[in-house]
């Protein structure tokens, strides 16, 4: 019996597995296209902020034009004022016929206006950021569904075994002592049924499969150790070959 269910643990164990590989096939999948869209955002972004450059460009050139149209209209003017006062020492007649046109074309550019206008070059925008690292935060498994897996506590070192203050318990799984007719039986755990294996808890997380060996080897003929929670859970199980009788261990087998 214990063979079978040992196998069907392996079975159980290589399903697990399979399925492990599975989903990590899928989770590998999605992160990827994760990374996929968050690349192609990046790239939209950094469009969005050309696009917005060459706007505000734009604008730098149209203020660009139109104050080099007001200095050419300035300069023309100057150019036209000297020629009008230099004709003016040979031409007298016409140099005061034509007063009051020069005297109007001149304070229409001194009225001509040289202020910009002030442009908002800010190029800082709203992006939510911290919207899309929330959703990236909240792809975990969900808690909710079926056989979801619990949040690992975070790992500590391994605690020395000369500072651990209590011995390792070491329980034959038989069964229970008979008790008195007046007292109701106690109910039967699932180690009672394996009537040959021995419970040994309180071990450090550093005891090896060949430490244990060599420690119950003594009491008995083993078949197999299983040491696969000492590392993460500190205990183990010894399967002896024959069913063994509790005895209450002596100061010095403990």
């Amino acid at each position: 019996i214990c063979d079978e269910r040992i196998k069907g643990i392996g079975e159980s164990r290589h399903r697990l597995l399979h399925e492990q590989q599975q989903v990590a096939n899928e989770l590998s999948a999605n992160v990827e296209q994760l990374r996929e869209a968050l690349a192609h955002q990046e790239r939209l972004l950094h469009q969005q902020l050309a696009d917005l450059v060459r706007l505000k460009e734009g604008q730098l050139d149209d203020q660009h034009n139109d104050m080099e149209r007001r200095r050419n209209r300035l300069v023309d003017m100057y150019r036209e004022s000297e020629e009008y006062m230099r004709d003016g020492a040979s031409h007298k007649y016409e140099f005061i016929q034509r007063a009051h046109e020069m005297e109007s074309k001149m304070d229409a550019h001194i009225a001509l206006g040289l202020e910009i206008p002030e442009l908002d070059l800010e190029l800082a925008r709203n992006v939510p950021y911290d919207v899309a690292q929330r959703a990236i935060t909240a792809l975990v498994f969900d808690s909710n569904s079926t056989g979801a897996p619990r949040p690992q506590q975070p790992k500590t070192d391994p605690v020395p075994s000369s500072q651990l203050t209590p011995a390792p318990s070491i329980r034959a799984a038989a069964s229970p002592p008979v008790s008195s007719s007046n007292q109701s039986s106690p109910t039967k755990s699932p180690k009672d049924a394996v009537p040959n294996a021995v419970y040994v808890n309180g071990l450090s997380p550093d005891t090896t499969e060949d430490e244990i060996r060599t420690v119950f080897e003594n009491f008995g003929d083993i078949k197999m150790v299983n040491a696969r929670h000492v590392s993460n859970g500190g205990f183990a199980f010894v399967f002896f070959k024959t069913c063994l009788l509790y005895t209450s261990p002596s100061p010095r087998d403990s």
